[in-house]
């Protein structure tokens, strides 16, 4: 086995039975070697699972070793401490703002946007109770581990806070994946990853391209990768009504069908100066998103690049024309790119791997590929 342990990162609380499904991939892959060090980490608050994964990824030490401090086996680190700052923001700034509501983050992803740009500076995961890791398997006496496979039993949005903290935590031997359980699943679906233990005893890992997302705004930057897409005009502005009403397809179409009718074009300025109204604009890293909607022909998460699908303002019913297009048939071959570069005129929502933050007039936004930056288990 080429992994000294397997970490699980699930929500308590998903849709999708999450700590059922963590529970039988703990026990099948101590079925498949039971000496293989399995951890259970349950997130405890909004942005915990870009923690848990920037410590599994980063840490010297085992569990137990690390315990063993009272701050916490990454004290001091700096990839630890900026995801722990970060999930941090998230927790309090939700908590003194409701800046999630409307923002239209959900409680899995916690990426309000004061919190999701770091703009609190309270941090309340130095108060978070401390994780048991209940694991299978010898916890050893403290040797090094650092080739952990680290699972997302998650939808998109878990997985973009695992991926994130294991950029954080800069270690390329770090092997992530992703084990579906939640609502659109999109970047498990697109990918048809085999299943877990069945890669597990495969030993095939491959890297993977991640889109980079610079925000410069006040000053201020902020950097977050995307596994799948990064989205902004009418897309993230579906993705809040659909976290503020219920999921199910009939309420779906109906969330979709309300927000096209109350939607306003957004502005951008792009590169060479040029200013446009657009409908949407969208960054794909995969071909697919939303569970149906065919963005590309060409989408392909280890070509070195990603595709970008541009729609004007155009009349009402031609973008519901086009959406019906990319719901059936798809939208056909996208230009690709490298980088991609614009500036925003008024704020609105953005939304990355479906989870939503906020981006403010005047933030300049840079998309650049991370060509093969994630190690994944697939």
């Amino acid at each position: 086995m080429p992994f000294d342990r397997v970490v699980l990162i699930f929500n308590p609380n998903s849709t999708g039975d999450a700590p059922g499904r963590a529970e039988e991939l703990s026990k099948a892959l101590h079925d498949l070697d039971p000496g293989l060090r399995v951890e259970m980490q349950p997130t405890q608050y909004a942005g915990h699972a870009r923690l848990l994964a920037a410590q599994a990824a980063e840490a010297g030490t085992d569990a137990e070793a690390g315990a063993a401090e009272a701050s916490g086996p990454l004290a001091g680190t700096g990839a630890a401490e900026a995801a722990k700052a970060e999930a941090g923001a998230d927790s309090g700034a939700d908590a003194e703002a409701g800046a999630d509501a409307e923002a239209g983050a959900d409680a899995e992803a916690g990426a309000d946007a004061e919190a999701t740009r770091a703009h609190a500076s309270a941090d309340p995961a130095d108060s978070a109770p401390a994780t048991t890791a209940p694991a299978f398997g010898d916890p050893g006496s403290g040797g090094a581990h650092r080739r952990p496979l680290i699972v997302s039993v998650s939808g998109d949005g878990g997985y973009n806070e695992v991926v994130n903290g294991i950029m954080d935590a800069g270690n390329p031997d770090a092997v992530a994946a992703v084990v579906a359980a939640g609502n659109a699943n999109d970047h498990h679906r697109v990918t048809d990853p085999r299943p877990l233990p069945e890669a597990v005893a495969a030993e095939e890992v491959r890297p993977m391209d991640l889109l980079r997302m610079t925000v410069q705004s006040r000053g201020k930057q902020l950097v977050r990768y995307a596994h799948s897409y990064i989205g902004i005009g009418l897309t993230p502005v579906v993705a809040v009504e659909l976290e503020k009403g219920t999921k199910g397809s009939l309420r779906e179409l109906v969330t979709v069908a309300r927000s096209f009718g109350e939607f306003r074009p957004l502005r951008i300025e792009l590169e060479d100066g040029r200013r446009l109204p657009v409908d949407s604009l969208v960054f794909s890293n995969i071909p697919q998103m939303a569970k149906v909607l065919k963005l590309s022909e060409n989408g392909d998460p280890e070509d070195g690049e990603f595709e970008v699908t541009l729609t004007a303002h155009e009349p009402r019913w031609r973008v519901l024309t086009k959406a019906a297009k990319a719901a059936t048939t798809g939208l056909g071959p996208q230009p690709a790119y490298t980088e991609f570069r614009f500036r925003v005129l008024k704020a609105a929502p953005l939304q990355i791997d479906g989870e939503v933050m906020e981006v403010e007039a005047g933030d300049e936004i840079l998309v650049e590929i991370a060509a093969g930056a994630l190690a994944t288990l697939r």
